[in-house]
Parts: structure tokens; sequence; C-alpha cells
């Protein structure tokens, strides 16, 4: 199924990132350029970029690097603002055409 959505030129591969901020709030967020609705969620676009994944073989978790573009100082206050240790974090990696948004 990959290699046929690749081939059909329609499209494009994007991270889809729900980022618990406390209790009661999750950011969504999308490397698309564009808007996204999978779901029934809505991703806003953030320009990010993120790596591979890389594990160790002493039992650490596997660690994930997540560059962020920081806008104006933007995601600098916003960390500043909200203790995002040890949040949980969900990384999909999905093919717009498979969104809400790209099905039309």
């Amino acid at each position: 199924m990959k290699n046929a959505l690749e081939s059909d030129g329609r499209g494009h591969w994007a991270h889809l990132v729900e980022l618990e901020i406390n209790a009661n709030t999750t950011g969504y967020f999308t490397t698309s350029p564009e808007t996204l609705t999978h779901n029934g969620q809505t991703y806003i676009p953030v320009l990010m970029a993120i790596g591979e994944e890389e594990q160790t073989i002493d039992g650490q978790l596997p660690r994930l690097s997540v560059d962020v573009w920081n806008y104006r100082g933007i995601i600098f206050q916003f960390a500043k603002d909200n203790d995002l240790v040890l949040n949980d974090v969900t990384i999909r990696l999905v093919h717009t055409t498979l969104t809400e948004s790209g099905a039309g």
C-alpha cells in the first residue's frame, strides 16, 4: 500500500504530533504545510523536522529528535510557560490522502 501511495502522485507523507500540555489540554500539530484532519481531530501546521528513532542496547528508552522552527520565539515562550517534562507524546506518520482532509 505504501508503494501505491507514493506512486499515485497525490498527497505527501506528514507527521501528526499529539502533545499532552497538561491534564486538560493536548496540542495537535502536523509537519504538513496545510491543516489536516485525522480521526476527527484537527492538526495545525508547525515547521518541524522529526528525526530517526535511536535506540541503545543498554535498555534505555528510545530517543527521537524533534527540531522546531522557533518563529519569533513563540516555541521558546510556549515551552517556558508549560512544563512538558515527561508529558505523553504520540507521533504518527500518515499519508495525507489517508486523512479526512486529503480524502476530498
